[in-house]
């Protein structure tokens, strides 16, 4: 409201100053000194509004914590561990995986090797 209370007095302010006035009738400046004058408060008025909400935005942003916390543990925390039957599938795929792999690089080198000059 301040911000368009200003920009109203601006330019009612252009408007008095554009008409063509008699220099010699000094009643006619009245009006636009009156509204220079508001325009001016309401320039003040509006930067101290600007100056107070961002130092409160600032404030504000240095009291909020970085980390919220949601929900607080309960205690004492369940221990979750692996069922031993999946450790023993798992390691058991793997090493087939790794064991059938250099079985497989063995066999090509030694083909490799083996093969008669033509």
């Amino acid at each position: 409201s301040i911000r368009l209370a200003y920009n109203q007095s601006l330019y009612s302010r252009s408007m008095i100053s554009d008409a063509n006035v008699n220099p010699n009738m000094q009643i006619a400046i009245v009006p636009g000194e009156r509204k220079q004058t508001d325009v001016q408060i309401l320039r003040e008025n509006y930067v101290n509004l600007v100056k107070s909400l961002e130092s409160e935005k600032t404030s504000l942003m240095q009291e909020t914590p970085l980390f919220q916390y949601l929900d607080l543990p309960v205690f004492p925390l369940k221990v979750t561990t692996n069922n031993l039957m999946f450790k023993f599938i798992v390691f058991f795929i793997v090493g087939a995986i790794l064991a059938s792999g250099i079985l497989l690089v063995y066999k090509l080198y030694r083909f490799i090797l083996d093969e008669p000059d033509k």
